[in-house]
């Protein structure tokens, strides 16, 4: 399973960035400890607990302290974002697609972490397999939000406006929230097959499972 180097120095907790066969697998065998968000590419946030684990909690970013408590993120495409505090035992786990990432989940994912008792200058985010920059071709309309809501984020589209680096986007709303310990897979979903990829098989069924958990 895959896993970021700067997540794995923690001692504390335990996460990874599963494949669409281990995520399969990973649904089976924890299914007590693992939770599933409602995933709705908005700006919704929970402090998460074990209580909540099959309620069909509908949110795009959690923030817990309990232990065993796996935080999931389901994606096909968009960009999970796992995150940690490297001293005290508060995590973070965001589903940022790019409506959500454009309405502030990013920022909203982070302040719950604080509310929790994290520091931004002890948090590591690991930024897991997403499309990459060559294969989001994109429309007009997807242009013009943008342009609409945050203009900056010209910088991370082609000069044609065709195609939208989305990880970048996210990361720079990491960076924005004072997060510098950033690592990124560079996986590309769309061109790794063993990762489920929306736009490559054009199917709404699996998703790929990035989880985070304390010890």
């Amino acid at each position: 399973m895959l896993t970021a180097p700067n997540l794995e120095k923690i001692p504390f907790i335990e996460h990874g960035f599963c494949t669409a066969a281990e995520s399969e697998a990973l649904k089976k065998t924890h299914k007590k400890h693992l939770l599933l968000l409602k995933q709705a590419h908005d700006d919704g946030v929970i402090f998460a607990t074990s209580l909540d684990i099959g309620q069909d909690v509908e949110a795009d970013a959690m923030a817990a302290i309990e232990p065993e408590l796996m935080l999931g993120i389901k994606t096909a495409d968009c960009v999970p974002v796992l995150l940690a505090d490297k001293e005290k035992q508060v995590i973070g786990a965001i589903h940022a697609g790019w409506k959500s990432a454009l309405k502030g989940i990013v920022k909203n994912g982070v302040d719950a972490m604080l509310h929790l008792g994290a520091a931004r200058e002890n948090i590591a985010a690991a930024v897991g397999p997403s499309i990459r920059f060559a294969d989001y071709e994109v429309g007009k309309d997807f242009y013009n939000a943008f342009m609409e809501h945050d203009p900056e984020a010209e910088v991370f589209f082609t000069t044609d406006k065709k195609y939208f680096n989305l990880p970048e986007y996210v990361k720079s709303k990491l960076f924005e929230e004072g997060i510098e310990d950033i690592f990124d897979t560079e996986i590309n979903t769309y061109k790794d097959t063993s990762f489920i990829s929306y736009r490559r098989d054009n199917k709404d069924e699996n998703r790929n499972i990035s989880w985070i958990k304390i010890k």
